[in-house]
């Protein structure tokens, strides 16, 4: 009689176990090799293969953006714009990029007028009438981009809206009056991310896109 009650309690044993385990998969999702490894992915990838490309997901700073939204973005885009090239935008993003860190470090509004809208020349211009009327230098040299990646395109009223992700290597820094540095270090190369977002009218014969918008990850 002891041996059948074991062999009662083995059984249930096993049932309590299986229940545990269907229940610890619900919980955690399944895991067939898809799943996301590392803490640097900036994308999931789900469990079925149709869904997946609608389900990708990065970081474009304060939101999560889905490819989908981004392809259907871009699709709007084409059909206002067929001559639209991502490539030739982001090549020219990073020309922008160069340029408009160059003009606020030697401080020259001119050349920053063309490529900002009116809303960021202001808080360029304040930045560095700040940084004048204390007399004091900014060093900001741009040493190199890493990766320029387009992380958001919507259209708005017919004004195309293109997010992109910036890594790269710069000196920031600023002196006092002496040249001595008072914030940063101007002898060190720092990793920098930005996301700068341009915006354009499609209906504009202009092809150039103006700079609407700049932030870093908190």
């Amino acid at each position: 009689m002891s041996g059948g009650f074991q062999f009662l309690d083995i059984i249930l044993l096993a049932v309590i176990a299986l229940f545990l385990v269907a229940r610890l998969r619900n919980a955690l999702g399944r895991r067939d090799g898809h799943e996301n490894s590392g803490n640097n992915n900036l994308f999931q990838l789900s469990d079925s293969v149709e869904d997946r490309k609608a389900e990708e997901e990065y970081i474009d700073a304060d939101n999560l953006v889905t490819a989908k939204e981004q392809k259907q973005g871009l699709q709007i885009l084409k059909k206002l714009d067929p001559e639209f090239s991502q490539q030739q935008f982001v090549e020219g993003a990073c020309t922008a990029f160069e340029i408009v860190l160059k003009a606020y470090s030697n401080h020259d509004l001119e050349a920053l007028q063309t490529l900002l809208s009116e809303e960021v020349l202001n808080q360029f211009k304040s930045a560095i009438e700040s940084i004048e009327g204390s007399k004091q230098k900014l060093v900001d040299v741009l040493i190199r981009i890493d990766k320029a990646e387009i992380v958001e395109i919507y259209v708005e009223n017919k004004i195309a809206f293109i997010t992109v992700e910036f890594k790269s290597q710069q000196i920031n820094a600023v002196r006092d009056e002496k040249g001595e540095a008072i914030e940063g270090d101007a002898n060190r190369e720092v990793s920098v991310t930005d996301f700068w977002t341009f915006a354009r009218k499609t209906t504009a014969k202009d092809p150039n896109w103006t700079l609407v918008q700049t932030k870093s990850p908190e």
